[in-house]
């Protein structure tokens, strides 16, 4: 891990890709929310307002209001019992519909299943986005020590593993454009 990049401790796991990436230009409520997805699908359970506003360093009173609101739209549900939030089926079943055949159907899911069952690492798939290697699935390690990946994370194309791959069918010239970049 490169000492740019933030980790955060939650339990026992080292969660990369939670800290604050380039957002130039993001509108800041609908980053929020989109954070605030994938922060569930890295936790896999539900969590109250305070652990979710710690973990993307984000105001406590903002992210409430901002939870309160996805609750409305049926994305998120809250239990009063617990006081935690937790994603609905309707945050599952956005996007279902795109590439159907390699991502619905399994064919994809499973050959990262088989990846990872034979090594026991992380297996990610990235896609270019702009000068970034973006992390669009990310299948966990099982190894007892471990950094959880964060689907959803960004890193510089000219600074990390999956980036490099994605640079090298391009022409040096486009390579040098984005590294200068």
């Amino acid at each position: 891990m490169q000492p740019a990049q933030l980790s955060r401790s939650l339990g026992e796991l080292n969660i990369v890709g939670l800290g604050s990436q380039a957002t130039d230009g993001v509108v800041k409520s609908p980053g929020r929310v989109f954070k605030i997805l994938e922060l569930f699908d890295a936790l896999r359970r539900e969590a109250p307002v305070y652990e979710v506003s710690d973990l993307l360093d984000l105001p406590q009173s903002s992210t409430s209001v901002l939870l309160r609101s996805m609750v409305l739209m049926g994305y998120p549900h809250f239990n009063p019992t617990t006081h935690a939030f937790s994603p609905t089926t309707r945050v599952a079943l956005l996007g279902n519909w795109i590439n159907g055949s390699m991502i619905s159907d399994g064919l994809l899911m499973r050959l990262l299943q088989r990846i990872n069952a034979r090594t026991s690492q992380a297996v990610v798939v990235a896609v270019r986005n702009q000068i970034w290697s973006e992390y669009i699935h990310v299948v966990q390690s099982t190894n007892a020590i471990r950094l959880f990946v964060v689907k959803g994370s960004r890193r510089r194309l000219v600074r990390s593993c999956t980036g490099l791959m994605l640079l090298a069918d391009l022409p040096d010239s486009d390579i040098k454009r984005i590294a200068i970049r």
